[in-house]
């Protein structure tokens, strides 16, 4: 599967720093990855020239060294409600996704993690601990998980001129 995790990606301090911040965004509603299924979920995109988008980049070309002079062409936050069922989808014929981690840690029963479809419709699971980042290719067909009890946050950054 074409999945890379940092952990640490992120310190605890900067991650709470970042939630704190995003928590007070302008969502708007109806985010929709194909054509097939309903909206769902809430969107902020990021503005070209945010200073926090900026200071994201650095940590992603750090952790990982193949995004180094790519720009991405989509950089914006998911706002999943508690028990919000998001449907599973791929990001397109091409490209890298890299999602980041905010919350703040939570108990494995709470849920909110990320879901890839493998091999053998066997599903694989990344936990949304607070400072992590995956970087995945772009066909891979996944989809968020909601918390239980609380919104979900997960910034997310596409690119499509680079390949796995």
């Amino acid at each position: 599967m074409n999945l890379l995790i940092s952990d640490n990606f992120l310190t605890s301090f900067q991650a709470n720093k970042v939630y704190a911040e995003i928590k007070a965004y302008a969502y708007t509603y109806g985010e929709s990855d194909t054509d097939e299924f309903p909206p769902n979920g809430m969107v902020y995109n990021f503005p070209s020239d945010s200073y926090l988008l900026k200071e994201l980049l650095i940590p992603t070309y750090q952790a990982f060294p193949k995004l180094v002079g790519h720009v991405p062409f989509r950089s914006y936050i998911n706002y999943f409600a508690p028990t919000e069922n998001p449907y599973f989808h791929s990001d397109g014929d091409q490209g890298i996704t890299v999602l980041i981690y905010v919350n703040p840690e939570t108990s494995i029963n709470e849920g909110g993690e990320t879901q890839f479809l493998g091999a053998n419709h066997c599903i694989h699971s990344v936990l949304p601990r607070p400072g992590r980042a995956v970087m995945f290719d772009a066909r891979l067909v996944h989809k968020a998980t909601s918390f239980r009890t609380q919104p979900r946050f997960t910034i997310a950054f596409k690119f499509d001129s680079v390949s796995w």
